[in-house]
């Protein structure tokens, strides 16, 4: 292998470590990308570590091939360098995704109706995605949901 292959493969898979650390540190702990969806049609991907390894990986390798570090003067430093823009350039996706995640929970829990104190507690808490699952928990069943204000269950009517 010659010298800008080994240093940029070197550079690669620094930057995929990087973004694999992103991927175990968020809340992106499996292989695959995974799909979610969070309205009658929309769905939304989530990134697993190989994405994220991916990501990491090409940021990397643009920095090092825009001339962004030397392996051959300062090998240490340059894969770090690697290391850190593989885990920022990860972390970017990751916080768009987990960003879409709150909104997507702050609809379905604007949707419910009052919650116990330590429900809306835990949310606070939560991860992004444990929070959309737990905001899902929140809404009521679609069954009797309608557009119309001040909808009730079908039994609601004989409580009155």
């Amino acid at each position: 292998m010659d010298i800008p292959f080994q240093s940029t493969l070197f550079v690669s898979v620094a930057g995929g470590l990087g973004g694999g650390l992103n991927g175990l540190l968020t809340d992106n702990r499996f292989w695959w990308p995974s799909g979610v969806t969070v309205a009658a049609g929309k769905r939304l991907v989530r990134p697993g570590l190989l994405v994220n390894a991916a990501i990491g990986s090409a940021a990397a390798k643009v920095l090092h091939l825009l001339g962004g570090s030397d392996l051959l003067a300062a090998p240490l430093p340059g894969l770090a360098a690697a290391a850190i823009t593989g885990w920022l350039a990860a972390r970017c996706l990751s916080s768009a995704v987990d960003n879409r995640l709150l909104r997507a929970a702050l609809s379905k829990a604007c949707c419910a109706p009052a919650a116990h104190p330590d429900a809306t507690e835990a949310l606070i808490r939560a991860s992004p995605y444990a929070a959309f699952e737990a905001a899902c928990e929140l809404t009521p069943p679609s069954s009797w949901a309608t557009t119309r204000p001040g909808a009730r269950p079908p039994n609601a009517s004989a409580a009155r």
